[in-house]
């Protein structure tokens, strides 16, 4: 949605779980934060002095526990080319490809980074924020303010400013979890809504590295249809409607819905956690 480059390679889009407040790194310059110096420490790091095809040749030559260990925050990469601008700024300026976008993302998005004490670099928003997400009675706090800054509220963000620009937006949020897990796991993880999206729910029990997946019940396979409905919906037709049973309406300033699909089912919600978004955006662009 951001890159010149896409023009006209597709129709139209759905953002599940994206970063749409991410402002991206410079690849090169005279800052101290670029991603070509980030790339050279991490080189270094793992003992990569060489340089040119030697370089490559000991990089390519590392192993997979080395590759996967954690170099900083994840970013796009701000080439000049590919992305002249983070995403924020390309669709603030009506810069974003115009076709019809769906957005969204899930209720315990912060199970990325759950050691992330967000709140705590809120700033003179610290105490209305703690209060607006249940304080001291939240444990979990800084969890859901991290879910909602980092996700939700950029949705929304991004869908306001598509329709702003004349184009077609549509939010979503899953709530949803499965019997099996209900009041031992604080929400849907990033990435939890793939196996409803795409209809591979296990018809029976499977564990996934350290995680336990129950067989899918009648309950979620429900939820799971009504998700692909409307994305199938959408992919044919440009517009989810009511596909999955329920008017799924488009984004509008004054309403500002999102469809939820939750425990008790899928409901359009007006002014969707209004107030705690609000402050989000409000943290989101007063550490601009």
């Amino acid at each position: 949605m951001s890159t010149p480059k896409s023009k006209g390679l597709f129709a139209k889009a759905i953002s599940e779980s994206g970063f749409g407040r991410v402002p991206g790194l410079p690849l090169k310059g005279d800052g101290a934060s670029t991603a070509e110096k980030q790339g050279l420490a991490y080189a270094t790091s793992v003992g990569v002095t060489a340089a040119g095809p030697d370089a490559m040749k000991a990089l390519r030559a590392l192993s997979a526990e080395q590759l996967s260990a954690g170099t900083g925050a994840i970013t796009p990469i701000l080439d000049g080319v590919i992305l002249p601008e983070g995403p924020t700024a390309a669709f603030a300026a009506g810069r974003e490809m115009k076709v019809p976008y769906i957005a969204g993302g899930n209720s315990w998005e912060a199970s990325l980074f759950p050691a992330n004490n967000a709140i705590d670099r809120t700033g003179p928003l610290h105490d209305k924020i703690v209060a607006a997400y249940g304080g001291a009675a939240n444990p979990v706090a800084s969890q859901d303010f991290a879910t909602e800054a980092t996700v939700i509220e950029p949705d929304r963000n991004l869908a306001r400013l598509h329709t702003k620009n004349g184009q077609k937006a549509w939010n979503y949020y899953v709530s949803y979890l499965p019997p099996s897990q209900r009041g031992k796991v604080h929400g849907m993880s990033h990435g939890g809504e793939l196996i409803y999206v795409f209809g591979t729910l296990p018809a029976k029990d499977i564990d996934v590295g350290a995680r336990h997946v129950a067989a899918a019940t009648p309950e979620d396979r429900k939820i799971s249809s009504a998700i692909t409905d409307y994305w199938a919906a959408f992919a044919k037709a440009s517009n989810p409607d009511s596909a999955g049973g329920v008017l799924w309406p488009p984004y509008d300033p004054k309403s500002e819905p999102v469809l939820e699909f939750g425990v008790d089912g899928v409901h359009a919600r007006p002014a969707f956690h209004k107030s705690t978004l609000d402050l989000a955006q409000q943290a989101s662009e007063a550490a601009r």
